[in-house]
């Protein structure tokens, strides 16, 4: 790395949070610690340009120019609406651009914000960092988000991420941000409705301390490998027509992937998936009948959130099928947009969460072997944040991948050996962590089964 140089980037005056000093963090706002994702560009960035963009970009987002800070009397975690400049940090690197490269966070390209392991009554480090790269090697420009998980969750730094495009691009944002994630009071669940709701959020009952967690999660990567595995448009459409033959619901072509990716599992693994995980933003809910809490509208900043585990296990019978499983995919979504569900998971989640870490300790979010999650961001728009490169610009998430642990995104565009470039589009690009051993019967069998004219009585690695 060389030619190492920072720019501050000052947020103009007044913003739309100009009457808040502060803004409470509760809840799943509380994960303090880092999102990054890279954007890959097959050229240059013009860091004055970029500078502009992303003073306008805060002037929407001023809690990402703030600060945390702990009131230890009020034992309440907040970020201080400091107003203080955003760094973009810009360099060179010698690295060579390969997709195995862009698996984990290299220190070329990612300046993290901070991973927060004790309170403190002013932490003085940045909640947004911008690194831009120059690769001498190839021509590719990258830049880097590391946006601190308290501001809010992977939509909302996509968000983020498409506005800063849009201003780089002189575009006005479809978007601006709301904050009723933070400013609304959260809802609240009734006594006797905890036991009945943590049956559909099991991993909040398992908790661990904060140190203990971080090392656990350490060791499991000691043992695990990273996968990303693309599936094409037409290869998505296979899917969905076997999915369908005996689906008992309405599907969506991410409800037939990830019931493919889990008969994938169940034929590698010894332990069959009996119980699948989905991860849900609950933005746009309406309401539950009788109650004053609305849930945050889609505009809304902060983690927006909630996983839901439906109480019916799998059958074994329907281990193999595309269909069964995707319709039990589908069905677990529909129970967590029912209004009442989700007050009730919402209310958990801030509840559980604000205790758990205010006492040093953390929720266990290892899966057991007989669980997968399926965290879904296929229709995210993710295309539109592209600077200006268009069908050319490649996206890499870094936090968040786990063992048995689906991310389904749009697919990255391709460039061809010519030169030429393969936008991807209607394909996927698919996530997660799987023991060393593991990782090449996961690819194999996917490549087989690729191969196969109907995705009908899926056989096993042969």
């Amino acid at each position: 790395m060389s030619d190492l140089n920072t720019h501050w980037v000052k947020i103009p005056l007044p913003h739309s949070l100009s009457n808040h000093d502060s803004l409470p963090v509760i809840g799943l706002d509380l994960l303090l610690l880092p999102l990054d994702a890279s954007w890959v560009f097959p050229g240059p960035i013009d860091i004055e340009k970029l500078k502009v963009a992303l003073a306008k970009t805060l002037h929407d987002y001023p809690h990402g120019a703030g600060r945390l800070s702990f009131d230890e009397k009020n034992r309440q975690w907040s970020i201080k609406l400091t107003n203080d400049a955003v760094p973009i940090i810009t360099g060179t690197t010698d690295l060579i651009f390969t997709e195995e490269l862009m698996a984990t966070p290299h220190p070329d390209l990612v300046e993290s914000t901070p991973l927060v392991l004790q309170p403190t009554p002013l932490l003085d480090e940045p909640l947004v960092k911008l690194k831009l790269v120059q690769w001498k090697n190839g021509g590719e420009t990258s830049l880097t988000l590391s946006l601190h998980h308290s501001l809010g969750d992977g939509r909302m730094a996509t968000y983020f991420m498409t506005s800063l495009s849009d201003y780089y691009l002189g575009l006005t944002p479809a978007l601006v941000p709301t904050f009723e994630k933070f400013l609304q009071p959260p809802p609240t669940l009734e006594r006797h409705l905890v036991a009945e709701t943590l049956r559909l959020a099991p991993q909040l009952a398992m908790e661990m301390p904060l140190l203990s967690f971080f090392a656990s999660i350490q060791a499991s990567a000691a043992t695990a490998s990273h996968v990303r595995v693309k599936f094409t448009a037409s290869q998505l459409k296979a899917i969905y027509a076997a999915a369908e033959l005996d689906a008992t619901t309405k599907l969506t072509t991410s409800d037939a992937l990830s019931g493919y990716l889990v008969t994938v599992l169940n034929r590698i693994f010894p332990v069959t998936i009996d119980n699948i995980t989905n991860t849900i933003s609950y933005r746009g809910i309406a309401a539950a009948p009788g109650y004053e809490y609305t849930p945050p509208p889609l505009t809304s900043a902060g983690n927006v959130i909630i996983g839901i585990t439906p109480l019916e296990k799998i059958p074994a019978s329907a281990k193999n099928s595309i269909g069964l499983l995707a319709s039990y995919i589908r069905n677990g979504v529909e129970q967590s947009r029912d209004p009442e569900c989700t007050r009730r998971l919402a209310a958990l989640f801030d509840e559980s969460f604000t205790k758990t870490i205010l006492s040093g300790c953390v929720h266990n979010w290892i899966l057991p072997p007989n669980r997968c999650q399926i965290n879904n961001m296929l229709r995210w728009p993710i295309g539109t944040n592209h600077f200006g490169y268009e069908g050319k610009t490649r996206i890499y998430w870094y936090n968040g991948d786990a063992e048995r642990l689906f991310r389904i995104w749009k697919a990255n565009p391709v460039k061809r050996a010519d030169g030429t470039w393969d936008n991807s589009e209607g394909g996927a690009d698919v996530t997660l962590t799987l023991p060393h051993d593991f990782k090449p019967k996961f690819l194999a069998l996917i490549a087989q089964d690729m191969l196969t004219p109907s995705l009908v009585n899926l056989p096993g690695l042969e």
